[in-house]
C-alpha cells in the first residue's frame, strides 16, 4: 500500500472533525474497519494528504441511519462519488473500555447519520499528494513516486486504474 504508516492515537483521532470522508469499509469477517478521509494538517500549497485508519478487533458495528432516506443504504461500506454531497465527520468520539478495548464513534451528520463500534486497536497510514488543476479537473500524484494517485480511492482499495482522477464539484 502506498503511503507511510504513522502514529495515532485517541486525542489526534478526534481531529478527524470536519475532515472530508472519502470511503468507509466494514469487514466483518476479519474484524477490521477501514476509513480513508482527507487529513487535518494542512500540507505546504499545492499539495494535500489522505489518511487511511485500519481499525483492528472490531466487535458491535452497527450503523446509526440518518434521517435521509438515500444514505440508509450506506451500512458496511459507503463511497464518495464525482458530484455526490460530500461528508464530513462532525463528531468522532472514543471511550476507553478496559481490557484495551475502546467504544469509537463516528457521526456525519444529521442527514447521513455514523457508526460506532469496539476496536481493539487502529493504525494509520499517510499519503501525500501533488495536485494541479486541469481546466475544471484536478490531477494527484504522489508527492514520493509521482504515480497518478485518484481523490476518490487515494490508497488503491476499490480500484486498479491508471489515468488521471478527477475531483469535481468539491472545495480543494
Amino acid at each position: 500500500m502506498s503511503g507511510k504508516s504513522i502514529a495515532l492515537d485517541d486525542e489526534q483521532l478526534v481531529c478527524l472533525e470536519e475532515c472530508l470522508l472519502i470511503h468507509y469499509k466494514f469487514h466483518p469477517g476479519s474484524g477490521a474497519f477501514v476509513v480513508v478521509a482527507d487529513h487535518w494538517e494542512k500540507q505546504e500549497a499545492g499539495c494535500r494528504a489522505f489518511i487511511r485508519i485500519r481499525f483492528s478487533g472490531v466487535e458491535a458495528f452497527e450503523r446509526e441511519p440518518g434521517i435521509h432516506r438515500a444514505s440508509w443504504e450506506f451500512v458496511e461500506q459507503y463511497r464518495l462519488r464525482a458530484f455526490a454531497p460530500p461528508k464530513v465527520f462532525q463528531l468522532v468520539k472514543t471511550v476507553p473500555l478496559g481490557e484495551g478495548r475502546t467504544r469509537v464513534e463516528l457521526w456525519f451528520g444529521p442527514a447521513f447519520g455514523g457508526v460506532s463500534f469496539t476496536c481493539r486497536e487502529y493504525s494509520a497510514w499517510l499519503r501525500v499528494t501533488r495536485a494541479r488543476q486541469q481546466g475544471s479537473e484536478w490531477e494527484y500524484r504522489d508527492a514520493t513516486t509521482g504515480d497518478l494517485v485518484d481523490f476518490f480511492d487515494p490508497f488503491g482499495e476499490w480500484t486498479k486504474t491508471s489515468g488521471a482522477a478527477s475531483f469535481r464539484n468539491l472545495i480543494h
